[in-house]
């Protein structure tokens, strides 16, 4: 039969891309599991597409799902249109599977068989025509066109002998058992390990040291090593710097041989591994190993949905991590020890005039490269002295984490040049926010509310802009109710702030943090509730935030009487603002807004989430409207890991 335009068949499947589209009939299908407490859903099942055909014409698939009711339900037999899979060979057979991948947005659609229409009959199904089939389908996947649905048709009437086979109870039984050979990713037991004891589908935690780095849009690629070989690895093979062609072609650092893994990292572990650099040490967990395009051992460290914000990339610097890592580099350093002089320093002295110029001027050339990057780490360390001779005063009342990782400066936070990127097609592209995290040093300028006890909200009562939103998601007032069911408070407020460095005189850069519930528990290591009805609570609310910011609270109530709002210029005489600077981890990141720019809150989101379950209802569609439009997220900022001391003895 003829496929619809962007369809590949099944037995092409190997030559066919990450983002191509399949049809065919249902032969076996398992009911939806949950391999392990907390993670996704998995439903396994296999298409045909020739029949009787051969086994090149039946592919086994995956779909994955945060949640059971996202994915579409279907029996032996029904026909299922499956667009932006992802081909990947998997399990011990090392059998070619289709996949979904959330980050092309797959889309599956099932067809009930007792639905779909004889060829002869489904005339309104064509353009033009007015009826529907019946499909269910896994979330975010749009509609079938008229073409799609008469492919179905076509394909149901092709698969009239596997429907046949399957009016035999045993063999109906048998396909709704499905595969036995599971090719779910296998986790469990002690999962540390070195390169060398790798395989395909499972997953590792592995201590390694960074040897080489690779930004893309919404994912960074690692090149690590642990200096042991798996023979399943990319072969990096020692050349000399004349072997290596093209104006912007690094020779291969090392280690040379099969010790090194790519490891592709997604949000929110691609924001901590961008703070990364060759030669860092690090401890990478969860990574799913996997058959790549070239059919070599790779990586990659997914978002856990269980723990979306857990961030599975951290530096060693403990000896204990360390120990084997590092014999086992200075015993390939040793080995190799003659070809990595050999590299540095020329051993043969050319006898050709011409040769020994042209000697003489890639050794010039290199020592000048050498002085600029000695140059450029004295400036480096030369700045470090100034910022912390200029922020020496850090206020010990405020604890960040990471403390390995470098400070950034407000202008670098703000101007992220990230935020800018080119497409594939070569195209400039603005994002509208990065998913990133910085550890900076800042000064608290300004607040909001102006009264702390505001600073707490109840959530009882939706906005008028997100009670509208819920209604138009859901359908039903009801739903209003329903979203104020996560407690009666909930924290929310704004500080405005700068540069601890920023001189006096300017009106610096300055970013307002967002603070939540989840973020406040954080800070200020206490619940929210009505501050109104609670004075004791209030008290111990506006002792903790002078800790913070000072005498800014009172400056402002004061300046207020005078009509005179903040911020100010730094050192503006008219605040005397007295306060500390203090270290604080910030997140980059965004949130859906409405059309007067106000987020929407979290049970909204969550009901616009469900809306989507079906795109084609009018609730499905205003969601991805709303969530599927990058003009309506809003950058935002938050502290996190950063936590305010409840006293105030050495303020």
């Amino acid at each position: 039969m003829v496929l619809p335009d962007g369809f590949v068949p099944l037995r092409n499947v190997l030559s066919s891309g990450d983002q191509s589209s399949f049809l065919g009939a249902i032969e076996k299908i398992q009911a939806p599991v949950q391999p392990e407490p907390g993670g996704d859903y998995v439903i396994h099942f296999t298409i045909r597409d020739k029949f009787p055909g051969d086994e090149k014409d039946s592919v086994p698939c995956i779909i994955k799902g945060w949640k059971a009711e996202w994915l579409p339900k279907g029996d032996p037999g029904d026909v299922a249109i499956l667009r932006g899979m992802k081909v990947e060979i998997l399990g011990t057979n090392n059998t070619k599977t289709l996949v979904n991948d959330s980050g092309i947005q797959s889309q599956a659609l099932f067809f009930p068989a007792k639905s779909i229409p004889a060829p002869e009959i489904g005339h309104d199904y064509h353009s033009g025509g007015t009826s529907k089939l019946i499909y269910k389908s896994m979330i975010n996947s749009r509609p079938p066109s008229s073409v799609e649905q008469m492919a179905v048709i076509n394909m149901k009437a092709a698969a009239a002998p596997l429907l046949e086979q399957l009016k035999d109870p045993k063999v109906m039984f048998q396909a709704r058992l499905g595969s036995t050979n599971s090719t779910t990713p296998k986790r469990g037991g002690k999962r540390q390990s070195l390169i060398s004891n790798m395989t395909y589908n499972m997953f590792y935690d592995l201590v390694g040291e960074v040897v080489k780095t690779f930004w893309g849009v919404y994912t960074v690629d690692l090149y690590v090593t642990d200096y042991t070989t798996n023979t399943d690895l990319f072969l990096y093979e020692e050349k000399s710097d004349t072997e290596y062609v093209g104006a912007h072609q690094k020779p291969w650092p090392g280690p040379f041989g099969q010790m090194t893994i790519q490891i592709r990292c997604y949000e929110p572990h691609a924001g901590y591994a961008r703070e990364l650099k060759e030669g860092d040490f690090v401890f990478l967990q969860n990574i799913h190993t996997k058959l790549s395009q070239s059919n070599k051992l790779e990586g990659a460290i997914h978002q856990d949905p269980r723990y979306p914000m857990k961030v599975g990339i951290r530096k060693c610097t403990h000896p204990a991590q360390l120990g084997g890592l590092k014999e086992r580099k200075a015993e390939y350093e040793k080995k190799h020890a003659g070809t990595l002089l050999s590299r540095e320093v020329p051993t043969n002295v050319p006898k050709e005039p011409s040769a020994v110029v042209l000697s003489t001027k890639k050794q010039n050339k290199k020592e000048k490269k050498q002085k600029e990057k000695q140059k450029e780490q004295e400036e480096v360390k030369r700045k470090a002295e100034e910022i912390g001779k200029a922020v020496k005063d850090l206020n010990p009342n405020v604890c960040a984490g990471h403390e390995d990782v470098g400070l950034s400066t407000v202008d670098e936070i703000v101007n992220n040049p990230h935020l800018k990127t080119i497409t594939e097609t070569g195209d400039e592209l603005t994002l509208p926010f990065v998913n990133s995290r910085y550890r900076t040093r800042l000064r608290v300028v300004d607040h909001w509310p102006l009264q702390l006890k505001n600073f707490t909200r109840s959530t009882s009562i939706p906005t008028t802009s997100q009670a509208s939103a819920l209604t138009s998601s859901t359908g039903n007032s009801q739903s209003l109710k329903d979203a104020s069911q996560s407690g009666n408070f909930a924290w929310h407020f704004f500080l405005l702030v700068e540069d601890a460095n920023a001189p006096e005189g300017s009106t610096p850069t300055r970013f307002p943090l967002t603070i939540d519930t989840a973020r406040a528990q954080c800070l200020l290591k206490m619940d929210p509730c009505d501050l109104s009805a609670r004075p004791k609570t209030l008290y111990e609310l506006e002792h903790k935030l002078s800790v913070l910011w000072g005498n800014l609270h009172e400056r402002k109530a004061a300046l207020k009487k005078e009509g005179i709002n903040l911020p100010l210029p730094v050192g503006d005489n008219k605040l005397a603002l007295s306060n500390k600077p203090f270290e604080c981890c910030v997140e980059e990141y965004g949130v859906p807004v409405d059309p007067e720019g106000k987020p929407y809150t979290e049970d909204v989101i969550k009901a616009m989430v469900n809306a989507m379950d079906d795109p084609s209802t009018d609730e499905g569609a205003h969601a991805l409207k709303v969530l599927g439009n990058p003009k309506t997220w809003k950058r935002t900022w938050s502290p996190y890991n950063t936590t305010i001391k409840s006293g105030l003895e050495d303020w």
